[in-house]
């Protein structure tokens, strides 16, 4: 699988990776001909498989975040904001997705664990009638 580049130029910013860990990545964005830093960007990194586009060959790799993510796992911080809180938020962000999973799999554990229960409750009974 190719990783995120650490340097990237698109939808004319220039950007560059602050932070990331295995499925969210923290680019500071430069504006693209005085080269300040003008924000953040932070987004969940989604995958793509192995693909041919206009008979070009593609690898599996992670992409950067698109338009339709901005706002669900997606978002531009401003450049006011500070490097250390712009980390803040990755953090917490990262937290989150961490969280976030935990919580599913304790739902399905216990939706598991209530199917089995049921389907034992059910077959074990007697089926007495007074």
């Amino acid at each position: 699988m190719k990783r995120l580049d650490t340097e990237i130029k698109t939808n004319g910013h220039y950007y560059k990776l602050l932070r990331r860990s295995e499925e969210v990545a923290l680019y500071r964005q430069y504006h693209p001909e005085t080269g300040q830093l003008v924000g953040y960007e932070l987004f969940r990194i989604k995958t793509r498989p192995l693909e041919i586009i206009s008979g070009k060959e593609y690898p599996s790799r992670e992409v950067y975040a698109s338009q339709s993510d901005w706002g669900v796992s997606a978002w531009t911080l401003s450049g006011n904001m500070t490097e250390a809180e712009a980390l803040n938020r990755f953090e917490k962000y990262v937290l989150e997705l961490k969280r976030s999973r935990e919580l599913k799999k304790m739902q399905s554990l216990r939706r598991d664990t209530t199917v089995t229960n049921t389907k034992h409750k059910h077959y074990g009974e007697s089926q007495h009638t007074q």
